[in-house]
């Protein structure tokens, strides 16, 4: 599995929130992608990326959970 992920710094002029954005393959095809506003107004460009981290760590552990569930009851069908 592979990840990409990015980030704005206070890109919205209305409230100053960053936008995250992402998006993980398998090969060649996307599991899962995300773009959104950050709940919280960062106030440096380090702040932005260690919430995206985090947010990407989420979403990482909820793929691999899943991709082990899916494999796993594939073997029980063979």
């Amino acid at each position: 599995m592979i990840g990409f992920t990015d980030s704005e710094w206070g890109c919205n002029e209305t409230d100053s929130r960053s936008t995250t954005g992402g998006c993980f393959s398998l090969g060649a095809t996307i599991l899962s992608w995300m773009s959104r506003k950050q709940d919280l107004v960062a106030l440096s460009s380090a702040e932005v990326q260690y919430i995206v981290a985090c947010e990407v760590g989420k979403e990482v552990v909820w793929l691999s959970k899943l991709l082990s569930d899916l494999f796993e009851s594939l073997w029980i069908l063979l």
